[in-house]
Formats: C-alpha cells, structure tokens, sequence
C-alpha cells in the first residue's frame, strides 16, 4: 500500500514539510516476479520448457503478492519467491542447479545472459548482417510497442518481411522470429542490437578455396596420410591403432579451422580421406557421419587429452552372466504363455529364477537388459513363430530368391484356381434363376507371364476335370508341351490323374500323365504363397480388369461389396416382382466371352520390370529358346490329349471310371481269346466320350469299340426281343461263346476225364460179377435182416401213400380237401367211408 505524505505525517506526529525533507531510511526490497519472468526462468537448461499459461495455472491458487506497470500502461500480478507453489519453487532450483547458480533466488536477481552469436562476430558474412537490418527494420515497431493483438502482430510482420525480402512467411513463422528475438534479449530494451535478428549458425566469411582432390588430400593433410601409411596391417588393425588414427584425424581437423577453413569444410575433408585410406572404419558415408560426430564430441570436451576416446565401459565391471536354466525357462514361457512377451513371462517366472537373475531387476517392473540380451529376442520370435504353426516360421525364415530370367519361354508353366469375382445367373428348368461364381483355373508360362490357356466353369468349386480342361486348353492354343509343370499343393490338383498320373499298389502305371511326353510336374511348396508369386500377380492384375464388368463382387465379399452389387441381388431375389437378372448380370456364356477378353487383354498389355516393357505375347515369342524347344504336338497327334486308362480285359469286358461316369465296353473285338486277360491303354475321347480306343501297351494291337449301353428299366417287360436289352444280350453270349467254342475245344482235344473215370469204373464193376466174395457170417445174417427190414418199411411207405390217396378222393368228391400230413396218417380211409358213407369207385379199388 502507498502512504501521502500527509498520511504519513499523521501517524508520525510531524509536519508534511518534515516528513518531505527528511533523511532517506533504509527500507529492505523484496523483490517479485511475473509469470512470464518465471517461466523464462524456470525453463532455462531444463528438459522440458515451462509457458507462461503453464506457469500461470501453477498460480492459480497463490494470491499476487502485488501488481506491476509494464510496458508503461498495463498492470500485471506479481509474486514474491515465497509466496511461490513447491513445484513452481522446484523447477527454479533445478534451473538455477543446472547454471551453477547458489540458488533460485541468485538466479533471479541475475540478469539474463542476453544471446551472442557463436564464433568471433568478424568472422561473419556481409549478407548475414544485411538480411539481419531488414529484419531489425521489420520488428523493431513490434518491439517497442507490444500491445498489439497476437493475430494482428502476426499479420503485420509476415507482410512487412515480404515487402522487404520478396518472399512471403507463413504467421507462425512471423510469431516464431518474434518470440525468438525477445528470448534473445532476455528482458533488455536493447532492440536496436544487429546481433539479435542474426539466424543461429550464422554463415562465416569466405574461407581459403580447399579443393580437395584425391591427388592432393595427401599434402592437405600429411600427418594423417602419414599414420595411415603406418599401418601394418590395414583390414584389421588393433583397437589402440584405430584410436591414434581418430586423434590424429582430430588434430588435422582442428590445424584446418585455425588455418581459415570451416568447421564443415575441414570435417568433410577428413572424412572423405578416411573414407578412401582407412577400410577399418565404418564403410557407408552415414556411419562414418554419426561415428565422426561422437568422437569428435568426447574429443573437444575433453580437450585432446590422450585418454579422450577411450572406451568408458571398460569401468563397467564383470558382465553379468545369466545362467542357462533361467534363460532355457524365459523363452520356453515367453514362447508359449504370452505369445513373446518377455516382460510378462518375466513377471511370471519371477519366483522360480535364481537369486542372481533375480538380482538384476524387480518382480513387478520390465525384464532388465541384460536379461533381455541373454534370452535372444530373435530366437524367441522364431520360437513363438513355431508355436503358432510352420505357416508363421515359414515367414520368418525368409522366401527364396529366384532369377526367372534364366529360363526361356516354355520351360515352366503354372497352374492355379481363381473364384471369379463376376456374378453370372442360370435359368433353372422350373423357371427361376441362380447366381453363381465362375470357376476359373488358369495356365501362365513363368518366364513370359503369358496366360496360355484356361477353363471356366460353375461349379462349387474347382474339380480335377476343370485341372484337365485348363492344361489341354493350353496345350491346343500352344501346341506344345512345357518342360516342368508346377501345380497348386491341392487335393484337387492331385486327383488330376491325365495331368500327375496314377499308379496301382505295384507301383506300376495305370494312367501315364503328362510324363509320357516328358513334361514334369511339380507341387507347390504347402501353405506358402510367395513360391508361386508371379501368378498371383498376374492373378492380381487380371482381377483388377474384372472390376469394370456388370456382376463385379469384390475380392472381399463380406467386407468390400459394392453397395450397387448388393441392391441388385436384393431386387433379384425378391419374391414379389424380381428383377430380371439379364438387366444386370452376364449368363454363363457371356461370362466366358468375357473373360477370354480379359485374358486377351493381359497378354496384349504392356509390363515392365522382369519383361522390360514387352506385352506377354512378344515375349513368349522373344524368350523362346530354339535350342532345347519344348515338344510340339501336331493335329496328327493331338488324340494323344484324350484320357487313357490301364486297363485289363475280362470276361464281363472292360470296366472303368471316366471323370464319374461309368465306362463298361464288352463283345466284338474284345470277344476273342488272345485279347482276354491282356492289358490295354484304353483311350477315350474328353468330350464326346462315346467310343473307346484300345491299344496294347507295344501299339501293335489297336481297336475301338462303342461303349455298352443303358438299359431302361422296364424293357425287358415292354420290349425284351429288341432294343438295348436284345444288344446287350447278343454281347453277352459273344462272351459266352468264346468261352463255350474254347472248352469244347479242349474236350476233343484232351477229353473229359470225369466221363473216363466213370466209364472205367462201369467197366470194372461188369468184369467182376461172377466173383463171390468172402464176408463174415454173422455180417451176412444181419444184412439179410436188414434187407428185409428194408422191404418192410418201403412196403408200408407204399401203402400210406396209396391209402392217402384214397382218402383225398374220397374227401374231394364230397367237396372237401384234407391235408397231406392228414391223408398220410394209416386208416385215414376207412375213416373217410364212414364219415362220408361212401365205397371205393371201382377206379379206387
């Protein structure tokens, strides 16, 4: 509070005049501050800054111990160093620690240590102190009078420096020269110094011109050239070397500033003759930078000094050494607890570590360094990798890199499925329609990135008959075979037998494939893209010309459909009124024409890279190799393409599978004996699978038979003399007749031994009749018993069965019909006369 010096008069008890005239009295100042002096002061040499809102939400609850004029108009809140918050008070004393200051308090009664250039202010260029005029000219107004608007200050410089530079700034720059200027000048009004408006690396005055050859940066720095020369062995010196080497690179740094160069200058100088003499130091240029910047750090602070560049870590101590049981028990946790997460296996394992492994960090922090270090981050990545699957290791271990450029055209082809992405629709026999996905399977030469050939069709998925077509397509537009064949790793592709073959259990050939022509075929590598990696490009790149087609679905349809395509299908499964899917889809044919555009398109495009700016179809021509050329099939020998199959001849014929259809051949050439039992190549057309070619396996024997056919149900009832029935019986007896004339044959020739043994036994059995033979008489009275026993029984037999037969005449005559078991049964006769009081007919008696 301020006192008049009536006021003060009052409480003194003297005169106003007394009061003005009296000797001056010793009052102690205590000093304040505004927020924004402690901010500039708090954050001087400190990690982080502190602004002027920082410091001023700080003070929010701290009353102002007074208030202050500044800049002669406005007043402002101050505090006293007391009154300040504990935080606030802190930062002060770091700040104040971090200058070499008592306290905060010294710090704050010291004036700011206004800003210098660095280097001797003559060694300066001209241009610099002019453009640092204009600047003076152009913030000086807003030095002086600061109490313009922020936005409108900003406004005003940016257009005052581009009328004095010729080039415009952005307002944040303009704020950013400004604020930069009254850092510098750290509370003083002295705006008129040049010094201020200066960039921070001021450009120095023209130096000596150093051109620097390698012819003469040997005589520009001779102790060096010298040191190099001295090394006995150059590719790998002892460590000591390569430190005399820096310090002396040092020196011959330091003699080129006091000689007038730049500290740039001399530094690119040396290091582009360490670069060309020295090939123990780091090779790239970056390296030999960032190396160059460390050392010659260490090297200035400590002033040369010849322990300067010595490797500080050689204090260190003994290395920590963890034993291996801790390190076997960390990967096996972190490889399959946590998904490699070391700090978490760390603080799981904890309690079962050693002491010693404990010793180096807590249960509840990260796990240390040098544990870390010890447990091999990238083993236990491959080790997680392992635990997911041989899919993820596959990915860390790498691909393979292969040079395609080294095999011509036709040496390798590769096949591979697609979904198409084009939506077609089919007209059902009911009346409605279905959409569905084209199959679609493709053949691609690997050297041309040609596609040669493909199939199409709307199955579920792709089939081994699709595999086929697609290989025979590009073996028809082609008419040549490649060398090595590379198919997906796929149950699909491996049931196509035409392609890969087939063997029995013997291991001998029932279906030859493609190694009769002497194609090879290979499988991908399982569950690994990258090795068939062209044709997923050219995949890709054909996919991106199905997208301008009617029925596009996207690659991703359950995340990236198309709005359009979904509303489409919407209107055409409606059940009341559905769109006609022919205003918005291809049928099936017209999904083929379109696709065979698509593919005729590829292959016209021009591609860079591994084809140098050639379409696929130049190239296949371009990188054909003339000398060892694939085999070429003529029209002659394109029957070769059908399916052929190992067949044997039986009695029933010929029976096999052809792509599900059940083939049975039988009767006329097969009817003979030298053909039955024989095996035969059975070939039979892929399309028009009416007839079967049979060929032995030397091609000596060659005939064609049409296949059986298929008998209804109910022809032998409506039609049995005629019809497939009737053809299908004639085969049959062919069959039977080659069998009948073959066993009638061996019988004259060799006979019938039955019909000799049984005419040699007749023939024994007459000459021995007049023979009696010697039995025991015993034996004989009991088989003359028995024979009479015999005659007995066989009698009575008799007279059951005529007595029967009486009885069921009897019986019938009066209407009525006995039992057998009842009209065998003795007496049953004269029963029925008395119960039906009747006689024996005279046909009876």
């Amino acid at each position: 509070m301020t006192l008049t010096a009536s006021q003060l008069a009052d409480v003194l008890g003297h005169s106003p005049q007394a009061v003005v005239h009296a000797a001056p009295v010793d009052v102690p100042v205590v000093e304040t501050y505004t927020a924004r002096e402690l901010s500039r002061a708090a954050s001087r040499h400190a990690p982080t800054r502190i602004s002027r809102q920082g410091v001023a939400k700080l003070l929010l609850d701290t009353p102002p111990s007074a208030e202050r004029i500044v800049q002669g108009r406005q007043a402002v809140p101050v505090w006293t160093l007391d009154s300040l918050p504990a935080a606030l008070r802190q930062r002060l004393e770091t700040a104040a620690r971090a200058q070499d200051y008592r306290n905060a308090e010294t710090m704050l009664a010291t004036p700011s240590r206004q800003w210098q250039p660095s280097g001797p202010v003559c060694d300066i260029a001209d241009d610099e102190w002019n453009q640092a005029a204009k600047k003076r000219d152009v913030l000086m107004p807003f030095l002086v009078d600061q109490s313009r608007p922020a936005a409108e200050r900003d406004a005003m410089i940016a257009a005052r420096y581009g009328d004095a530079f010729e080039h415009g700034i952005s307002h944040d720059y303009a704020r950013k020269l400004y604020q930069r200027t009254l850092d510098r000048l750290a509370g003083a009004r002295d705006y008129g110094r040049l010094e201020i408006y200066l960039p921070k690396h001021p450009r120095r005055k023209a130096a000596p011109d150093w051109t620097a050859t390698e012819s003469n940066l040997a005589d520009l720095l001779p102790l060096l050239d010298s040191r190099l020369a001295g090394i006995t062995t150059p590719a790998n010196p002892p460590k000591a070397v390569v430190r005399s080497v820096w310090h002396v690179s040092f020196e011959e740094y330091s003699r080129l500033v006091s000689q007038g160069a730049t500290e740039d200058r001399a530094a690119r100088l040396v290091r582009e003759f360490l670069h060309n003499r020295a090939p123990f130091l780091p090779h790239s240029r970056d390296a030999l930078l960032k190396a160059w910047n460390g050392k010659l750090a260490r090297w200035l602070a400590r002033e040369g000094m010849p322990g300067a560049l010595a490797d500080l870590r050689c204090h260190n101590g003994r290395k920590v050494v963890i034993p291996e049981a801790d390190i076997a028990r960390l990967r096996w946790s972190a490889s399959t607890k946590t998904s490699g997460r070391l700090d978490e296996a760390w603080r799981e394992e904890y309690e079962h570590l050693s002491e010693r492994t404990r010793a180096t960090g807590s249960k509840t922090g990260r796990c240390p360094r040098v544990v870390t270090r010890a447990v091999n981050r990238v083993l236990l990545d491959g080790l997680t990798a392992r635990r997911q699957g041989k899919r993820y290791l596959d990915k860390l271990l790498g691909t393979v890199l292969r040079n395609i450029e080294s095999i011509p055209a036709m040496h390798a082809w590769v096949m591979d499925d697609l979904t198409c992405t084009l939506e077609v629709f089919v007209r059902n026999d009911d009346g409605t329609t279905s959409l569905r996905l084209i199959q679609f399977i493709a053949v691609m030469d690997v050297r041309s990135r040609k596609i040669v050939g493909w199939a199409a069709s709307l199955d579920e998925g792709p089939t081994a008959e699709l595999v086929c077509e697609a290989f025979l397509d590009a073996v028809r537009r082609t008419g040549k075979v490649p060398h090595h064949l590379f198919l997906e790793n796929g149950w699909v592709f491996g049931r196509a037998n035409n392609v890969v073959g087939k063997y029995n259990d013997t291991g001998e050939v029932i279906i030859a494939g493609l190694a009769e022509y002497g194609c090879r075929v290979h499988h991908f590598t399982p569950g690994s893209p990258t090795s068939k990696g062209e044709l997923e490009k050219a995949f890709d790149l054909v996919q991106r010309r199905w997208e301008r087609h009617a029925g596009y679905t996207s690659r991703n349809q359950r995340i990236a459909v198309p709005d359009e395509f979904r509303r489409e299908q919407i209107e055409m499964r409606r059940k009341t009124n559905p769109r006609d899917p022919a205003t918005c889809r291809y049928n099936f044919e017209q999904g083929v024409r379109a696709i065979e555009k698509i593919v005729a398109g590829y292959n016209m495009t021009l591609q860079h890279g591994k084809l140098k700016g050639l379409t696929p179809d130049q190239a296949f021509v371009a990188f054909e190799d003339h000398d060892n050329p694939p085999i070429s099939l003529p029209a002659k020998l394109h029957w070769l393409l059908a399916a052929k199959y190992r067949v044997t001849v039986k009695l029933s014929g010929v029976r096999f599978r052809h792509f599900g259809q059940d083939i049975r051949v039988r009767g006329g050439n097969l009817a003979s004996t030298e053909r039955i039992g024989r095996e035969f190549w059975a070939v039979i057309d892929r399309r028009e699978a009416d007839c079967v070619t049979f060929m032995s396996l030397d091609f000596d024997d060659v005939f064609t038979e049409p296949l059986r056919p298929v008998v209804d149900y109910d022809e032998s009832e409506t039609s049995p003399d005629s019809g497939a029935l009737k053809t299908e019986y004639e085969t049959k007896a062919q069959m039977r007749r080659v069998i009948e004339d073959q066993y009638r044959g061996q019988i004259d020739r060799f006979g019938d031994r039955r019909v000799e043994l049984l005419r040699e036994a007749q023939q024994e059995s007459q000459a021995g009749a007049g023979r009696i033979p010697l039995i025991d008489p015993n034996l004989a009275a009991a088989g003359a018993t028995g024979e009479q026993q015999r005659t007995e029984l066989r009698r009575r037999r008799s007279q059951s069965r005529q007595n029967g037969g009486r009885a069921q005449r009897i019986a019938a005559s009066n209407g009525v019909k006995l039992l057998a078991d009842v009209a065998a049964r003795p007496g049953i006769d004269d029963a029925a006369k008395s119960i039906f009081g009747t006689t024996d007919s005279p046909q009876d008696t």
